[in-house]
């Protein structure tokens, strides 16, 4: 089953372009966001967020799930 905790995450990412901001937007630590994030990947079998120093994009699988995450949590 999945966390909607996890899907709120994975959108803060797509919009913040980065697990900082993600994290600051949802009232989060860092770790949190990281923790949150692996746990999906890890649940799903897949890269969904590509991290650099510049910040973090969604991969394409990340960017389907978080278009699935939208309508499930809207």
């Amino acid at each position: 089953m999945l966390d909607v905790r996890q899907l709120q995450v994975l959108l803060a990412v797509q919009a913040a372009g980065s697990l900082t901001q993600a994290a600051h937007a949802l009232h989060l630590s860092v770790p949190t966001v990281t923790h949150h994030l692996s746990a999906l990947e890890s649940r799903l079998d897949a890269t969904l967020v590509e991290r650099s120093k510049r910040g973090a994009t969604l991969t394409a699988v990340g960017e389907a799930v978080a278009a699935d995450a939208q309508r499930i949590l809207g």
